[in-house]
Formats: structure tokens, C-alpha cells, sequence
């Protein structure tokens, strides 16, 4: 465990949390424009 490479895999994680919350961040910007009813309406998807 005294050899393990903390900083690489923290800066991986990281990484991916970033990247994982950037895409939630850009489907909700896509999701908050269109109206509920509207979409539970019709069986189109957007």
C-alpha cells in the first residue's frame, strides 16, 4: 500500500466525475426546455 499511486488514480477519478457531471449538466440544459406535458403527450422522444 506505501507504493500504491494514490495522486494518478485520485486525478482519474476525478477526471471521470468531471466528464460524468458535465454530461448531466448537458442533458439537463437539453431537458429544462422542453415541457413535461408536451412530451408525456406525444410517444416521440424530443
Amino acid at each position: 500500500m506505501a507504493e500504491a499511486p494514490i495522486m494518478p488514480v485520485l486525478l482519474f477519478m476525478l477526471a471521470i466525475l468531471g466528464f460524468v457531471a458535465l454530461a448531466y449538466y448537458l442533458a439537463w440544459r437539453n431537458v429544462r426546455k422542453i415541457s413535461l406535458a408536451e412530451v408525456l403527450r406525444d410517444d416521440t422522444m424530443m
